[in-house]
């Protein structure tokens, strides 16, 4: 059996988690899509990428889970803290209590669904979907503002896609 492709794996785990966790449809994906977005040419898509880690200023993208846990983990022994995990890219200095250990951390389920409840406890607090966005990347204005607008943008491209694609399973 094919496993599934890691575009089809996001949005799936996105759209679940959404619904679990009561956020607006395809928010997620566009903040993963925002996150940790690779162009993949064979299939002419950009995708969620779950192996992905950042630090130090540069993003880095891995093949499979194993090589995404020893990078994170190399960095982490190097002294690094300030490290982006997954494709959803949590904070692992930041929010050191979400996952048991670094796999844990790049599963793409346990990853989204920790930032669905993330975004969720955002939303609460602030009481506008724009505002747990901004507040998902950074509490510093100067940061969230930009970061709000890019979400915001593939956020519109993700409701459209879906609306598309429901269109044409109900052709089908």
């Amino acid at each position: 059996m094919k496993a599934a492709s890691p575009r089809r794996d996001s949005r799936r785990l996105s759209g679940d988690a959404e619904r679990k966790h009561r956020i607006s449809a395809q928010l997620l994906s566009a903040i993963a899509l925002t996150e940790s977005g690779r162009w993949m040419a064979g299939e002419g898509v950009i995708v969620a990428w779950p192996w992905t880690v950042y630090a130090e200023g540069e993003g880095r993208i891995f093949d499979n889970r194993a090589a995404a846990v020893a990078a994170a983990r190399s960095l982490s022994d190097q002294g690094v803290r300030n490290i982006d995990v997954g494709c959803m890219q949590i904070n692992l200095q930041y929010h050191a209590a979400a996952f048991t250990s670094l796999n844990d951390a790049l599963s793409p389920a346990a990853d989204i669904d920790y930032a669905a409840r993330l975004l969720r406890r955002l939303y609460i607090r602030h009481r506008s979907w724009l505002q747990a966005v901004a507040y998902y990347h950074s509490a510093t204005k100067s940061l969230n503002t930009v970061y709000r607008a890019k979400v915001i943008k593939v956020w519109h491209k993700e409701r459209r896609w879906a609306i598309n694609e429901r269109r044409r399973l109900v052709q089908a």
